[in-house]
């Protein structure tokens, strides 16, 4: 609009030059101005831009630092850095009590057997049941009968194992079965069923290998069950425990003072039994 005016003054009389100079003047300060507003614009505009560059950097710095002093990570668990003070320090450890032996073999006992087990002909106070449990302060419960084959054990399982709870059994079986000529097949699957239905409960087995006799064809048939049993422990990853290495000697002989009359193990025996057990436990 400034143009036009100046072109139509410009275009009268000579006396209004002094006019058309005015509006030339204002025309040229009027285009100045716009291009300083344009400059101030750009300023403002380059100003908040820089503004923003130097926050964004602040704030990258400020991460990084964040991330070089924070705790580095080892295996998932936080491993905090070493002051001027805690130089060769040592970490804390949680202390464990102590255990006089393992944990599984803790808790209730319940030992099932034939008359090794019930402590046969002195009776159950003087069994290695009854000793053992006196030596370890741990509770033991003897269910060993006379007379009993593997059949038998299996029979009275839920009622005299599983219906007491117990931590862990120890199943001594096969000195009465070898008496009375049980075949192998037939003891392999009462002793696989027993061990079935003790783990139904998550109870501990403890096996015990039959104790020999001194008759020759029943120490043959006996031999037969200790030698699968003991396969058959390995492959189940069960515990064993073989009475007759503290029984006997090198020649399949009670030792000295463990039997009276050569076929039972006498009270000297059933201790000894007893101590078998305690380093079994206290392992």
């Amino acid at each position: 609009m400034v143009l036009h005016t100046f072109v139509e003054v410009c275009g009268k009389k000579e006396e209004t030059i002094l006019i058309c100079r005015t509006y030339s003047i204002e025309v040229k300060l009027g285009v100045a101005g716009l291009q300083s507003r344009n400059i101030e614009f750009a300023v403002i505009r380059i100003s908040i831009l820089i503004a923003f560059l130097i926050i964004g950097i602040g704030v990258a710095l400020r991460l990084l630092e964040n991330n070089q002093s924070s705790p580095q990570v080892q295996g998932g668990s936080p491993v905090s850095q070493a002051s001027g003070s805690d130089k060769g320090a040592k970490p804390e450890t949680s202390k464990q009590p102590e255990e006089s032996h393992p944990p599984l073999l803790k808790g209730k006992v319940v030992a099932i057997g034939d008359s090794y087990t019930y402590g046969y002909p002195y009776g159950m106070e003087a069994s290695w049941v009854k000793a053992a449990g006196d030596n370890l302060g741990q509770e033991f419960i003897n269910k060993g009968k006379q007379s009993q084959t593997s059949a038998d054990l299996l029979a009275r399982f839920k009622a005299d194992v599983l219906s007491t709870s117990p931590q862990t059994v120890i199943i001594l079986a096969g000195a009465g079965d070898a008496l009375r000529g049980v075949s192998l097949p037939s003891y392999q699957r009462n002793i696989q069923e027993m061990v079935g239905l003790a783990r139904t409960q998550n109870i501990t087995i403890i096996l015990g290998l039959p104790v020999s006799s001194a008759d020759p064809n029943v120490r043959k048939l006996g031999g037969s069950y200790r030698d699968w049993l003991s396969g058959y422990a390995q492959a189940e990853k069960l515990t064993l425990i073989d009475f007759d290495a503290v029984l006997f000697d090198e020649k399949g002989n009670y030792k000295a003072g463990n039997s009276d009359d050569g076929k039972y193990p006498s009270r000297q025996g059933y201790q000894s039994m007893a101590q078998a057990v305690g380093k079994l436990f206290q392992q």
